[in-house]
This record gives structure tokens, sequence and C-alpha cells, in this order.
């Protein structure tokens, strides 16, 4: 049995990738990797030189599979939300492409190969727990007529079903 089949690998603390509002500036008509980019970039390399024994057996692992990669994007209270308890305006998918990126730098493995996964943001009570949690596993990539199977019957394709209780 091939155990990349049912391997399933959690990987803490890594560095949240800047936004991708900030990863590159345009310099003389070209984007060029900004400030924020390139020390990312250097965390990444720290964190692959304390992590390389388990990167390097995900790596083993999970090289040639399809993937599933869920994203848990801790962030400070205070990013989160406001002191009256509403919601601050923080796109979580802003984050996404540096942190893919900086994934797919860890682990040695092209990032087309993550097909699948959540994206959540999480709260935390101190600033210094912010991380990016990656939860990863092998992907069966399913069909279009499996996604439907799997979906609740609407009357029509144009008519919404609310309410349904799962």
């Amino acid at each position: 049995m091939n155990t990349a089949q049912t391997f399933e690998i959690v990987l803490k603390h890594i560095p949240i990738g800047p936004s991708v509002n900030e990863i590159y500036k345009p310099i003389r008509g070209r984007f060029v990797k900004g400030e924020s980019g390139r020390i990312y970039d250097k965390k990444i390399q720290a964190y692959k030189l304390r992590n390389f024994r388990i990167l390097q057996q995900a790596h083993d692992m999970f090289k040639g599979h399809v993937l599933c990669v869920d994203k848990y994007f801790v962030f400070y209270n205070k990013r989160l939300f406001c002191k009256d308890g509403s919601i601050k305006k923080i796109d979580v998918e802003n984050f996404l492409k540096s942190s893919i990126d900086g994934l797919s730098e860890l682990l040695n493995i092209d990032d087309k190969m993550f097909k699948s996964g959540v994206t959540e943001a999480v709260s935390c009570e101190r600033e210094d727990q912010q991380q990016l949690i990656v939860r990863i596993t092998v992907h069966k990539m399913r069909t279009f007529e499996e996604i439907m199977e799997s979906l609740p019957q609407a009357p029509t394709s144009a008519q919404p079903i609310l309410g349904r209780q799962f």
C-alpha cells in the first residue's frame, strides 16, 4: 500500500506571507518584489532550516500527488475585531498568494499540485501567536458529475436552496 494515500501532515508556526498588495512594488514600469516580500522569503528559509527533517519527509510522501491544503490564518484579535466586537476589513485571500508560494518553497512541491482545501481566518489572544497552520492530505480530484451528485437537488438550476439542514 502506498502510504501517501493515507498520509496527513500538519505544519504549525509558518510565517504568514505579506498581503498581495505588499509583495510587489512598481519600479520604472515593472513590478519587483518589495521589501516585505524579501523579508518573508528570509522567514521561509529560516523555517525550512528549523524544520528540515519533517519538510523532507512531507516532500517524499507527497511528491507527485495532488494535494488538499487546508490553510488556517491565525491573526491577533485586534487585527480581526474592532473594540465594539464588529469584524474589521481584513481579506484573508490577500494573504493566500505569498503563503501558498512559501508553502511550495518549504515542501519543494510545485503549487500547481495544491488543488483543494479550506481557507479560514482564526483569532488568537496574543500577537506572537500569529501564524499559518496547514493541514495537507492527498486529494482525489472529483468530476463534475461527482460534485453534482453530492449537491442538494434544486427544483430548477436558477433557484437556490435555502434553509436546508445537513
